[in-house]
């Protein structure tokens, strides 16, 4: 796997074009990965916490698929 490093916006300036996301979508992902850290806690495993960052992993990668 291969990882991309990609500079981070400034803070205080917007992106030129704001990615069209309705808050009921952004609602729904973040609640997957509420649920996946809810199951890690839960699991008391020390390998739980991967499919936490699994999740977060995914989130942002479809994110960053969606940018401008």
């Amino acid at each position: 796997m291969q990882l991309t490093s990609h500079r981070a916006p400034q803070l205080g300036r917007l992106p030129k074009h704001p990615i069209p996301y309705s808050s009921e979508a952004m609602r729904q992902d973040l609640q997957r990965v509420r649920n996946a850290w809810t199951q890690c806690q839960a699991r008391r495993d020390r390998n739980a916490i991967y499919g936490y960052l699994d999740a977060i992993y995914g989130l942002v990668a479809w994110w960053t698929a969606d940018g401008p």
